[in-house]
């Protein structure tokens, strides 16, 4: 369509729309017709658009494309294509590429398309909802969608952003996009369409204009040239959003309503205090805000993961209020907060009634309307976490008018507990649930008062209040712990006022006792203690805290929660340095080292308290080394678990172990948690003497007597992994000491006497696996110690090392290839011991490891290279390094050759002093010359198992080669540095079949690609020579990565010639993977 169309077609529009004659008005309609009917004239309705200035040729034209479908087919098409180039899905091979190609689209084309969506936009606002016609709101929502993808595009190649990372997602617009988003000043631009939008197309599509709001808000700041540009844009905002909460139709949809609270929190994120303040509309906006969030406090249970949002707005503003604001503002930003804080609290404490049945504000409708709580509604007291999280927000409002605040909060705490504590002594306990819970909220907004200290400058009124705010929650602490220890106290139905104490607990430690402030705490907080509490000082609150944990482990022994969170925080405390040494020092810690049996604390009898029972074990063991390194003092320490160990032998040693299962575990996890704690090599020697000469036996005689699916064979498994373990240097022994000898040997026998058993107990299944993912922590742990010179046990004809390193062969086999590499945790654990299998001199103890466990490796290495996860994917390339590199040492290293010389002249007899024979037998030698395979290794009896299958099975180590050339010619891998490493090897023992398989590729190629492929091939191998030092591995690596970029932008069009493919598809370990 020319111009002189265009004008003509405004003419019929006019005549269509505006005559007063009906037979003009269907001529009209007739001339029009095919512009609603044929698809070729969508083009000529672009124009129109584009071009026309008259309103009845842009109304005809917009009803025209939205009539048929086409527009909306049209969006979703974009849609698609927008996000199918920001995301590197699977259509991309290398993301080099994908990146290349969506800047390329960023630059050329996404602008475009997000202006003709602004346009699209800015046309139907133009027109009344109900002319969109029956298809509209999926035409308009498909717009939309078009639009959000057009601003989260991934603009500067970063990772995609999560939702999880709200204050990181800053949208990198570019300049170019600058003109689009602007507007002349007496025009709506593109963020009052948007914010127009909300409310006009109707409710069901508020949220998604909201998304787009979001997005929008969240440019970066650079994207503003001048200050000027940024406070009118941000005006524009404020301006919008004020006008959306007057209108506040849209705030009946969960989802609009919560996009909107994030569009809040974007604002103050993106945006200083000073900026906002500068608005035109800043103190009406302010209020509409402030009135919108008390709505919102009211209505707890409308969209409750929305209320982060929001008090992430006033988080903000609350922690820059103060500074370099006027006092009118800062003034009217403080009475926010305090009557935000009253609402908060208020809004809580209704919770409790509406979560059992009760009236409370909000419904189903939205927020600010009445309703009525059911039963079944979501307790928030039952989501700690998020619960924090929440009140981690409101800290700043607290601290704001604190002197209010927090005097407010210990009345009503000291009020409700006097009330609690009326009620349980006239035994009225029917309401005791919601008093708790009541007391629950309280005790944990107090928590947030106290952790609030670091936000503001602290006073010494303030820290005066925080040790009032500390004593309410100690007075109501006591009342509950003895009503929890009365014997006519019935179970619990909600453990949350405990929790609640508990985490007020940890949090008055953390602000006022923690190491950074141990020297420095601030007197005027134990001020009120010393007056209630006898707490003076430092020493004083530790002491008062540890009577606490010890007493909540006594009157607690059937909660498991309970027991877990006070014996993490018993552990916390031995952790730090200066807090155990305190720790160390006072009247409960002697107590607790004499009495520390279950006996005295019932809690380590219960199944549900055992994982517990080893971390309060190794904090006591803290205690004990932290107050000196007496050999006295241990024994004292142990010798409840002296008289338990001898009773345990003394059954083993009469046959009768059957029948103590739980004991033998209770111990072995007792030992566990004093052997962890011995960090030094002083601590580690005495817990040594004491237990190794005298009871490790035991350890292989459990292991052998109950069955290895048990629990108690985890736990001697853990423990003796324990006790390997070299963890900061503790296992040195003197020089003239066997201790390490012996050490190895007891690991060994440990190993193989579990081997045994599970193997008679074939398929190991989910617990046996459990089992032996400890018992290869604990052989990895013992070889890779560095305190064993392994060539003792062959030079006095020990077979400890060959058992342990034969069981560990057998148990791998024993286990399905698809378990072994599906489990993640045994996975690593196999990886990890077989790498120091193959990186050490470990595999010349095997001379019989059989033909079937060197493929069970290669099948295993070859599925982990390829696994998702980093460090599987780098183990098994490692470990394919360790094989290939280990059969190239015995073939070409001079040591090895030596080694080999002398066999042979033992095998026929021959004087190895001879320079003469020994010349003559090293020709004699099978070594491959350049340019051969391995398969053309004539049979030697001197050489390792490891050869003789490399050469008489060539297919193994050849599939390989294949499998790691397609990931680097056709798949985009993180570990290019780790795929490296196997290479070189297998390329210098397979040059002939390399050289073959290569150019065959090359050839397969199209003859435009051939060259390009040839010249990467070149490049791969050129400066590399028949040597595996660090200089040629190094040159390798760069020509990798040469190779990459060579072939990175034609990747895509490179084919697998026929026997690369046939290689890759008949791998051949076939029956391995099922």
């Amino acid at each position: 369509m020319n111009i002189e169309g265009l004008h003509a077609l405004e003419n019929l529009t006019a005549q269509l729309y505006s005559s007063h004659s009906k037979d003009a008005r269907d001529s009209a309609e007739a001339m029009l017709r095919p512009f609603s009917t044929e698809i070729d004239r969508l083009g000529d309705c672009k124009m129109i658009i584009e071009q026309s200035r008259s309103p009845y040729a842009l109304k005809f034209a917009l009803s025209s494309c939205t009539n048929p479908p086409l527009i909306h087919l049209g969006l979703i098409l974009l849609q698609c294509l927008v996000t199918e180039i920001d995301q590197a899905s699977g259509i991309w091979v290398h993301s080099s590429q994908h990146r290349k190609l969506a800047s390329i689209f960023r630059d050329n084309q996404l602008l475009h398309i997000f202006e003709h969506s602004l346009k699209l936009l800015m046309s139907f606002l133009k027109m009344k909802p109900d002319e969109l016609g029956m298809d509209g709101p999926r035409v308009i929502e498909s717009l939309f969608v078009l639009i959000r993808s057009c601003l989260s595009f991934d603009f500067v190649g970063a990772s995609s952003q999560e939702e999880g990372s709200e204050d990181a997602a800053t949208i990198q617009v570019p300049d170019s996009w600058r003109a689009a988003l602007k507007s002349p000043p007496d025009e709506p631009g593109p963020a009052e369409a948007l914010f127009k939008s909300v409310t006009y197309f109707g409710q069901d599509l508020a949220a998604l204009p909201m998304e787009c709001l979001v997005l929008v808000c969240s440019f970066r700041r650079s994207f503003f040239p001048a200050a000027a540009d940024r406070l009118n844009f941000l005006n524009k905002l404020v301006t919008g959003s004020n006008n959306l909460l007057k209108d506040g139709s849209f705030l009946s949809k969960e989802d609009a309503y919560h996009e909107f609270c994030r569009f809040l929190s974007r604002l103050k994120f993106y945006y200083q205090l000073s900026e906002v303040t500068a608005t035109t509309d800043y103190f009406d906006w302010i209020n509409s805000v402030y009135n919108f969030t008390l709505q919102a406090l009211q209505s707890w249970h409308w969209s409750p993961n929305s209320l982060q949002y929001i008090l992430s707005f006033w988080d903000r503003i609350f922690q820059w209020a103060f500074l370099h604001l006027d006092m009118a503002i800062s003034q009217q930003i403080s009475n926010f907060a305090a009557s935000i804080c009253r609402t908060y609290i208020k809004t809580r404490l209704a919770s409790v009634t509406i979560s059992s049945g009760g009236p409370g504000p909000g419904d189903a409708n939205g927020p600010g309307t009445g309703a009525t709580g059911s039963p079944g509604d979501d307790n928030p007291l039952d989501e700690e976490e998020l619960l924090l999280g929440e009140l981690d927000l409101l800290s700043s409002a607290l601290r704001c008018h604190y002197e209010t605040t927090a005097l407010e909060i210990t009345k009503m705490i000291d009020q409700l507990t006097m009330n609690y504590q009326s009620m349980l002594a006239m035994g009225q306990t029917a309401d005791r649930a919601v008093t708790e819970a009541h007391l629950a909220w309280l005790v944990y907004i107090a928590g947030r008062c106290i952790a609030g200290r670091s936000i503001f400058k602290p006073t010494d009124e303030h820290d005066r209040l925080d040790g009032s705010l500390v004593c309410s929650v100690l007075r109501l602490s006591g009342v509950h712990d003895n009503w929890i220890s009365s014997p006519a106290a019935p179970p619990p139905e909600r453990l949350s006022l405990q929790f609640a104490i508990h985490a007020f607990v940890l949090q008055f430690k953390k602000t006022y006792l923690s190491p950074q402030t141990s020297h420095t705490a601030p007197a005027p907080v134990f001020g009120p203690l010393a007056q209630h509490f006898a707490i003076a000082n430092i020493d004083g609150a530790l002491d008062y805290i540890v009577n606490m944990l010890v007493r909540w482990l006594l009157i607690w022994p059937n909660q498991p929660q309970v027991i877990a969170r006070t014996v993490t925080e018993l552990n916390t405390l031995t952790l730090s340095y200066s807090l155990v040494r305190v720790f160390s020092r006072l009247p409960v810690a002697s107590k607790l080292l004499q009495n520390f049996s279950p006996k005295e604390f019932p809690f380590m009898q219960h199944q549900a308290n055992w994982k517990m029972r080893v971390c309060f074990v190794q904090s006591l063991t803290r205690l004990l080394l932290a107050a000196g390194d007496s050999e006295d003092a241990f024994d004292a320490f142990v010798s409840s678990l002296d008289e338990r160990l001898r009773q345990l032998i003394h059954a083993s040693a009469s046959g009768s172990l059957v029948g103590m299962e739980i004991e033998a575990e209770l111990i072995f996890r007792d030992l566990r948690g004093i052997v962890t704690a011995c960090q030094t090599k002083r601590h580690y020697q005495i817990f040594f003497n004491w237990f190794f000469e005298s009871y490790f036996s035991i350890i292989p005689a459990c292991l052998a007597a109950f069955s290895p699916r048990s629990s108690v064979s985890v736990a001697g498994l853990k423990f003796v992994a324990d006790l390997a373990h070299n963890k900061s240097q503790r296992l040195v022994f003197e020089t003239s000491s066997a201790d390490g000898i012996r050490l190895f040997r007891g690991v060994a026998a440990a190993v193989t006497a579990f081997g045994e058993r599970l193997l008679n107990s074939l398929p190991p299944g989910a617990s046996g696996f459990k089992a032996m993912l400890a018992c290869f922590n604990a052989l990895y742990r013992a070889l890779s110690g560095l305190y064993v010179c392994f060539g003792v046990f062959a030079l006095y004809g020990d077979a400890s090392l060959k058992n342990a390193l034969s069981m560990f062969v057998r148990l791998c086999l024993s286990v399905p290839l698809r378990d072994m590499m599906n489990l993640p945790k045994l996975t690593i654990a196999y990886c990890e011991l077989t790498q120091h299998v193959l990186s050490t001199d470990h595999l010349l103890a095997m001379p019989d490891i059989p033909l079937q466990a060197f493929v069970y490796m290669l099948a295993s290495f070859s599925v982990g290279s390829k696994s998702l996860g980093s460090k599987p994917s780098t183990l098994s390339c490692a470990n394919l390094d360790s094989i290939s590199r280990f059969i190239w040492d015995e073939l070409y290293s001079p040591l090895v050759i030596r080694r080999r010389v002398k066999q042979l002249a033992a095998q026929k007899q021959l004087p190895a002093s001879s320079p003469s024979t020994m010349l003559s037998l090293r020709s004699q030698l099978a070594m491959p010359v350049a340019g051969a395979d391995l398969t053309s290794l004539p049979p030697d009896p001197t050489l390792h198992p490891f050869i003789r299958f490399s050469t008489e099975r060539p297919e193994l180590l050849q599939y390989i080669i294949v499998q790691l050339l397609q990931t680097l010619i056709f798949q985009d891998s993180h570990i290019f540095w780790s795929l490296s490493r196997p290479l070189l090897p297998l390329v210098l023992l397979y040059e002939k079949f390399f050289s073959d398989l290569t150019q065959e590729l090359i050839e397969y190629q199209t003859p435009a690609l051939q060259p390009t492929l040839k010249e990467a091939f070149d490049c791969l191998m050129n400066g590399v020579e028949r040597s595996l030092s660090v200089k040629n591995r190094d040159r390798f690596v760069h020509n990798i990565l040469l190779f990459r970029r060579l072939i990175s932008a034609s990747s895509s069009q490179l084919v697998p010639s026929e026997r690369f493919q046939a290689i890759l598809n008949n791998p051949p370990w076939a029956e391995l993977l099922g």
